[in-house]
């Protein structure tokens, strides 16, 4: 397995600690890496109040000490072939085949702590998905959930404060 593809990237320092994102965009594709551009950078400043809030689970405020995964492996953004769709569906998550993907990848990192990125509490997204296949399978890890680091989600839910949109998203599961 590559240590670094447009989905997966093995972390330098704490490998073991997964962020798992919907799927890899347009700027992620062209950058040959999990969470580039703008959601990057808005995952940094999220990672830096993780390391003081939850230090024991996320020992950095740096993304690329971490595992980087996507919770469905294709690039998915508008005007590519695919629809126009700019997240996963469900089902495409749920796929068996993607399910094996991630979780070679979890032993392949030898993952301890889950982050997924994506909608929080009641509803579903492709993290949430994704975690509530996986989890059966690896009881020993410790999962946790918030919302994605979008720019648009941010805007939206936290007028663009990426620090309290984690605040009001994170939870453990």
């Amino acid at each position: 397995m590559c240590q670094n593809e447009v989905d997966f990237r093995l972390g330098d320092e704490h490998s073991r600690v997964v962020l798992l994102g919907a799927c890899p965009g347009q700027e992620e594709f062209k950058q040959n890496r999990p969470f580039a551009g703008a959601t990057g950078a808005n995952l940094d400043r999220m990672l830096e109040e993780l390391y003081v809030l939850q230090g024991q689970h996320f020992p950095s405020s740096t993304r690329d000490d971490y595992t980087l995964m996507n919770a469905y492996g294709k690039p998915l953004w508008k005007g590519k072939d695919n629809d126009n769709r700019t997240i996963p569906t469900l089902t495409m998550v749920s796929d068996d085949s993607n399910i094996d993907r991630l979780a070679r990848q979890l032993r392949y990192c030898e993952a301890r702590t889950v982050l997924g990125l994506g909608t929080n509490k009641n509803n579903d997204s492709a993290a949430r998905r994704a975690i509530r296949r996986l989890q059966p399978s690896f009881p020993s890890i410790t999962w946790f959930i918030c919302g994605h680091p979008s720019p648009r989600a941010i805007n939206r839910y936290a007028g663009g404060d990426a620090v309290e949109w984690l605040r009001h998203t994170f939870e453990e599961i």
